[in-house]
């Protein structure tokens, strides 16, 4: 596997043909985007923007065929190198433990 920086387009396109929006993943802007490949193949994304003095992570998604083999691990720890800010996002059901597993603390919003 390798992750790599990719652009916008490529990373959205990607989002939009596995429809991650019905998984409330976030198909918006972002300051860069990282892709992961297996034999060439794009099977995961993650983006960071930058929001005041945090670093959100905004898109993270992972094909279904890759999901539980170490993919997202490995995006949101080569995005997590990004610079020294402290980083923020909104996990889903999917994304919930890998989050708490890196180190990010769980706070409830009413």
């Amino acid at each position: 596997m390798m992750i790599d920086v990719i652009s916008e387009n490529l990373a959205i396109d990607f989002l939009k043909k596995h429809k991650a929006n019905k998984e409330r993943i976030s198909i918006t802007g972002a300051d860069i985007w990282y892709g992961a490949f297996c034999d060439e193949l794009l099977v995961g994304v993650i983006s960071l923007k930058k929001i005041g003095k945090n670093n959100r992570v905004k898109a993270f998604y992972v094909s279904k065929d890759y999901r539980k083999v170490g993919v997202g691990m490995a995006l949101l720890t080569k995005a997590l190198t990004y610079d020294n800010m402290k980083y923020t996002a909104f996990a889903t059901n999917y994304s919930r433990n890998l989050f708490l597993r890196c180190g990010f603390e769980e706070k409830w919003f009413n």
